[in-house]
């Protein structure tokens, strides 16, 4: 299992339950505010993607959502005070929504994803623009939700939280063909969707009216525009998105009870830490101690594959005290395989050294790959036709370098080759480390995403762990980044499955490297780097408090589908979903929030559906399936 960054684990919560009915039009494909009522200068519209220039701004469902304009320019002189701090404000819009409905749940939540696109930036700090949300229950109104313009110097003159930062270039984006906001100018352009879920204080389980209540307002001056987006407003029990197909693929409970050293044991049924899906998102292979397959009635940790029904790794022989810590499921589909090949570190017993491993499902055949003693081989990464992995060793009979970590492949023919150092370019030697290898999935595996500290090519030391790309047949290296701090954290690599020129051509990653100089923004951001083109993307955009965890590129070969493990610090969950990026934006789609996500990986299917899969110990579907909070297996597919 991998580790969480200790600043995101302090900031765990937790929210659960089942999803509700929706808001009137709230996602507004109806294509205007029915349902809703505008108020105070009515300075808003209906858009879709077309009524950005340049542009595009896909919407987070459908193709429409709503857009509340401080512009475009003065509208009026009138003067507010939107969030009490004495500055006057001007150009409020409000947007509002009465709505009776039936909780189960005490509090209920308001979900809406948004997006504040401004053009204060680069301006003083007391032009400071921005939104709230109210409920009101009662005679009493919250507010529950608030944010200011981003600025380049990190300052905010409102009390109101800033919202992450796009970029810190000037692009001119105007929104057009949307009266009565057409010509409202985003100087900054339009940057990632966020998804917000909040407590409704003062709703009770059974009957409630709230009144919903949106507002948008220039702050200091009435000059430059601003504009708050909002799509998929909805009062719900849970942050789960309700268009997602949520299923529970394990089910365990209870555990085996033994006598032990003079006392009673209890070992419970549980499921993780390792986890890897298919090309698809359709078979799934796991660790667990459970018995899905009607042979493992003593809670021995074993591996585990579900593709329509469940299969185990029969010539895995686990002892007590044996575990499994990693698992790579091969991609394409093999006759009704959902992936033939699977890679498995595992130590079989509590003496035993820690050993990689193939299994060949249609055969039933199991070849080990690693023989040795003392030492450790963990975290396999498994080509697309099963004749290379990649793993991480502290083996010297591997590396040449003591218990130095270094990541190694080893080929498959009849038997498996010598694993091949290829790490030994690095310098200096004895202290080079590799860890997080991923092999590109769409070929043979010729290409090899990894972490390390090593000076390879005779570039400059690296200042922390840096994104590197190897090239097998070509016994080459691309360094994807430059930490530019010793604190830097870089993570969580994956590489394409493309094949032919393309093939390992994008590389995703995880940092809070601030590679774009935007200040303040010291958040987990999720990047691409591009090979074919030396281009590095940041795609997302969180604000501190928030931080992606883990990133998984999918196998689909077209570098622009992946799904994300991320968490939010303004609702305490855990998110877990997929994301497309277009080469400008990147549009995140949310399959569940969780109390804790213990790892993901993702597949797309025949119809181009991707589908995240996680491990959880969430109760998360309804009826309860998971009231014991054993830690199962899930997919969420996201249309």
């Amino acid at each position: 299992m991998k580790s969480i960054p200790v600043a995101i684990l302090g900031l765990i919560a937790s929210l659960s339950g089942p999803a509700m009915a929706q808001v009137v039009n709230g996602g507004f494909e109806t294509g205007n505010f029915s349902g809703w009522t505008l108020g105070v200068q009515n300075r808003a519209a209906v858009v879709q993607s077309s009524n950005f220039n340049p542009g595009p701004v896909p919407a987070p469902e459908g193709s429409r959502f709503a857009a509340i304009s401080t512009g475009s320019g003065g509208i009026s002189n009138t003067i507010y005070n939107v969030d009490g701090n004495t500055t006057n404000d001007y150009d409020l819009t409000t947007l509002q929504q009465t709505v009776t409905f039936t909780s189960t749940t005490s509090p209920a939540l308001l979900v809406f994803n948004w997006n504040f696109p401004t053009s204060e930036q680069d301006q003083p700090g007391q032009y400071d623009d921005l939104f709230d949300v109210q409920t009101t229950v009662g005679a009493t109104t919250t507010r529950v939700f608030s944010g200011s313009s981003c600025k380049n110097d990190g300052t905010s003159f409102s009390p109101y939280p800033n919202v992450p930062c796009f970029g810190s270039t000037v692009l001119n984006w105007t929104i057009t063909g949307a009266a009565p906001i057409t010509n409202t100018l985003l100087r900054y352009g339009v940057g990632q969707w966020q998804q917000a879920c909040v407590a409704i204080p003062g709703t009770v389980i059974g009957s409630n009216t709230v009144t919903i209540t949106f507002r948008a307002a220039d702050q200091g001056d009435n000059t430059y525009d601003s504009a708050l987006l909002l799509d998929n407003v909805a009062v719900r029990n849970s942050c789960n998105a309700a268009s997602t197909t949520l299923q529970q693929i394990t089910t365990s409970n209870g555990g085996y009870v033994q006598l032990k050293n003079g006392g009673l044991l209890f070992t419970p049924i549980d499921n993780g830490p390792a986890l890897s899906t298919d090309n698809t998102g359709t078979a799934f292979a796991f660790a667990s101690t459970g018995n899905y397959t009607g042979d493992n009635p003593n809670v021995l940790q074993q591996v585990f594959i579900y593709d329509t029904s469940y299969s185990r790794v029969t010539g895995l022989t686990m002892a007590a005290g044996g575990n499994v810590q990693g698992v790579s499921l091969s991609g394409p589909t093999v006759g009704s395989l959902h992936g033939r090949y699977l890679a498995i570190a595992a130590t079989l017993s509590a003496s035993a050294s820690q050993q990689i491993y193939r299994w060949d499902r249609q055969t039933s055949t199991l070849t080990q790959v690693t023989n040795t003693t003392g030492c450790t081989n963990r975290n396999p990464s498994i080509s697309s036709d099963g004749n290379r992995i990649a793993w991480e060793t502290t083996c010297s009979a591997y590396t040449g370098q003591g218990t130095t970590q270094k990541i190694v492949y080893s080929n498959f023919t009849s038997s498996w080759s010598a694993p091949v150092n290829f790490m030994s370019a690095g310098t200096p030697a004895a202290s080079c480390t590799g860890s997080e290898p991923r092999l590109s999935r769409g070929d043979s595996g010729n290409f090899i995403a990894l972490v390390s500290n090593c000076r390879l090519a005779g570039a400059p030391t690296p200042l922390a762990p840096d994104i590197y790309r190897y090239s097998i047949s070509g016994t080459s290296w691309t360094r994807i980044t430059t930490a530019p701090l010793a604190t830097t954290s870089n993570y969580s690599p994956s590489i394409d499955a493309a094949t032919s020129t393309n093939a390992g051509r994008y590389i995703y990653f995880i940092s809070d490297g601030n590679y774009f100089n935007i200040f303040g923004d010291t958040a987990p951001e999720i990047y691409r780097y591009d090979v074919g083109t030396s281009t590095l993307k940041q795609l997302t955009s969180s604000s501190a408090g928030n931080g992606y965890i883990t990133v998984r590129q999918a196998a689909d070969g077209t570098g622009a589908v992946f799904a994300y493990e991320f968490f939010n610090g303004s609702s305490g969950q855990f998110e877990d979903g997929t994301g497309n990026f277009n080469g400008t934006l990147a549009t995140l789609k949310l399959g569940a929030a969780m109390d804790l996500s213990l790892g993901i990986d993702v597949g797309v299917d025949a119809g181009n559906v991707p589908t995240v899969v996680f491990l959880s110990n969430s109760d998360l579907i309804t009826p309860s399936q998971n009231a014991d909070g054993n830690t199962e297996v899930y997919s969420a597919r996201t249309p």
